[in-house]
């Protein structure tokens, strides 16, 4: 993917979290409105957005102190890494230092933040979740091509190689825990 054609895609997908937020900035009415979106997200929605934000990060872990900390550190990872992508593919070919390729990424997530609220959030965690899940298809069926196998015969071959044990009752063996 050229860097014009990524940078499109994500100025593309700013301006859907923009669109899904309601439109330009605005204050809201009341709390009620902004972190809990008048009770009116749709639950479908919110469980599959809790699906992928479950799936991008370690959650059982115990002590109060703990899970904020290793949250706030996983949060902070993970934006690091995303203007870290952003920026090498695409801004830094602009000539955009670094910290202004931050500060851009960061003003947009303010913006669709603070107009959309709790409703912006729920929409981006859907749209999130369904990028991962169809970017792991993809990577599936092109590792798959290139090895060409079938679906069926790769789960033939970690059969064989004893990689689709789900559950592990053997307390002796390598992959229990």
């Amino acid at each position: 993917m050229t860097a014009a054609a990524l940078g499109s895609t994500v100025a593309a997908y700013f301006a859907l979290l923009l669109v899904v937020g309601g439109g330009p900035p605005a204050p809201h009415p009341d709390n009620a409105s902004f972190f809990i979106g008048n009770r009116a997200s749709p639950w479908p929605l919110v469980a599959f957005g809790m699906i992928g934000t479950s799936l991008s990060g370690v959650t059982l872990i115990t002590g109060a102190v703990f899970f904020i900390v290793s949250r706030t550190l996983g949060a902070t990872a993970r934006l690091y890494l995303v203007i870290a992508v952003l920026h090498e593919m695409v801004l830094a070919g602009w000539g955009m230092p670094f910290g202004v390729s931050a500060a851009i990424v960061l003003l947009m997530i303010v913006l669709y933040t603070v107009q959309g609220g709790v409703k912006t959030i729920v929409w981006t965690d859907t749209l999130q979740t369904a990028g991962m899940l169809l970017g792991l298809v993809a990577c599936t069926v092109f590792l798959l091509g290139a090895l060409k196998l079938s679906p069926a015969q790769a789960l033939a071959q970690m059969g064989e190689r004893g990689l689709s044990n789900v559950v592990v009752d053997d307390a002796m063996s390598s992959s229990f825990w």
